[in-house]
């Protein structure tokens, strides 16, 4: 019991956080004067692609933390959607980080600004992943599957920290009564930038079994191999 509290407190403070930092880039970048300056207007593809790709996610995602933040109203179908839409907007957002990186207008201080690494950090993409993901499953919180991953070294230790420089790991699930066998079989997808990540299911759903399979994703989109598919039952 003391870890779940432990590990609900540590997620709702990572919300937050990602809540703010992702306000202040948007908002910056969202200034009619900036979008011009920056290469962002909406006749150009960076602000056609930010106007019609990552608004309506980010959108979503203001929606469904506003509805999580208000205790009042912060229901299990409230998290589930928050955790939905905060995995979609962090992979919009981690491609804007990287048009911002290049683009030719944007200079260190208006990434910093918007809280992103300056170009003089050192920051390089990520090479694509050699290893799969290991994957432990927390049953501990009713209706909720809580993953934590693992890197692993090529001596075989488990390590606390993403693999070779990855921004984050999707993972691909599905309930089934029958084995899922294939990769190609698991029908859902959800991607963090965390070393955990928590699927809230319905009630209906308890006692279900959820086959997945986990891969690391560098900030190219290019994919490493995928982990052998496991399985849990949802408590």
């Amino acid at each position: 019991m003391k870890f779940v509290i432990i590990l609900m407190a540590w997620m709702m403070k990572s919300h937050e956080n990602f809540f703010n930092q992702i306000k202040k880039t948007i908002t910056f970048l969202s200034a009619a004067a900036n979008r011009t300056r920056l290469g962002f207007e909406a006749t150009h593809p960076n602000g056609e692609w930010l106007d019609t790709v990552f608004m309506p996610a980010y959108t979503a995602y203001i929606n469904a933390y506003n509805e999580w933040n208000d205790l009042s109203k912060r229901t299990p179908r409230v998290i589930i959607d928050l955790n939905d839409s905060e995995d979609a907007v962090r992979k919009h957002y981690a491609t804007l980080r990287d048009i911002l990186n290049v683009a030719p207008y944007v200079n260190n201080s208006d990434l910093l600004v918007m809280e992103l690494p300056g170009r003089t950090s050192g920051r390089k993409p990520g090479p694509v992943a050699e290893l799969f993901p290991v994957i432990s499953v927390n049953t501990g919180l009713i209706y909720h599957l809580i993953f934590l991953f693992f890197s692993k070294s090529k001596d075989g230790k488990l390590l606390t920290r993403r693999h070779a420089k990855q921004h984050g790991i999707e993972l691909c699930w599905k309930i089934s009564s029958a084995p899922v066998v294939n990769v190609e079989e698991l029908t859902r997808s959800s991607f963090t930038t965390r070393m955990t990540l928590d699927l809230g299911f319905k009630g209906e759903d308890r006692g279900k079994m959820v086959y997945f399979a986990a891969r690391w994703e560098n900030n190219r989109g290019e994919k490493g191999p995928w982990s052998p598919i496991e399985f849990s039952l949802i408590p």
